[in-house]
């Protein structure tokens, strides 16, 4: 099992929460790659028939990456709460935290993660499961993923 840290950042979405200050860079598949002009990172979101929003990006610093999920149904009890979490990327296990947030009235999760194996390993997938205590709280399926992490690849470039 692959391990490592986890702390949580705010992931935003075009077609859901979204960053101030975000503007469209393009789109990759079933993906549409944002600008964060505060900061020059780049970040992709994606929306599921289950009105689930997945966010993936690049923090500010291009050193640490981030995974966030946000959907209009799930419960808002326990904001802020950080919570252990199993990321399982088809049969691959990753360990770490996520921070429960609110995002224009929908919960969700943001994860941070340093792991720079991490994009790509979430690229090469098929499926990405989360799980907490032992339930399964979100399994999303991860087409045209590859593409949107080439996308985000060539967005940040461009920031610099």
């Amino acid at each position: 099992m692959k391990k490592f840290l986890i702390p949580l950042v705010a992931g935003l979405s075009l077609s859901g929460p979204v960053f101030a200050e975000s503007v469209p860079w393009g789109e990759a598949g079933n993906w549409v790659i944002l600008v964060n002009t505060a900061d020059n990172s780049c970040f992709a979101e994606a929306k599921y028939s289950d009105g689930t929003f997945v966010q993936i990006g690049f923090r500010a610093n291009k050193e640490k990456a981030f995974l966030a999920s946000f959907n209009p149904v799930w419960d808002k009890h326990e904001i802020d709460k950080t919570f252990p979490v199993m990321i399982s990327l088809d049969d691959d296990m990753f360990e770490g935290e996520a921070h429960r947030r609110v995002l224009e009235d929908m919960a969700g999760a943001e994860i941070d993660f340093d792991n720079p194996d991490f994009l790509i390993d979430l690229a090469k997938k098929n499926v990405v499961t989360v799980s907490s205590d032992g339930d399964e709280k979100l399994q999303l399926g991860l087409e045209g993923s590859m593409e949107a992490i080439e996308a985000l690849g060539a967005c940040q470039a461009e920031q610099g």
